[in-house]
């Protein structure tokens, strides 16, 4: 049952991918890639601190790991701002 409810939220994922790559602009395809693995990356960092997957590791590891969320949300609203400029 959990694999079947992944599958089909999977599946939704990418059907809204693909249809939000033709409201973003010249730039959909690269853009809303970029913007998509980015999602992922962020959901599960974020849903694995959420159920404790990161407990008992050394705070310099999560330091960097909330880091590297920073980054890459940081990269997303770049992205986002770029490509409304064209």
């Amino acid at each position: 049952m959990l694999a079947a409810a992944m599958a089909v939220l999977h599946d939704g994922a990418i059907f809204f991918y693909g249809v939000g790559t033709s409201y973003i602009g010249v730039l959909g395809t690269s853009v809303g890639f970029a913007i998509f693995t980015s999602g992922i990356m962020v959901v599960g960092n974020v849903n694995g601190f959420l159920t404790n997957e990161w407990r008992g590791i050394d705070k310099s590891i999560v330091a960097k790991i909330l880091i590297g969320l920073g980054v890459i949300l940081l990269g997303i609203c770049i992205l986002a701002k770029g490509n409304s400029m064209i």
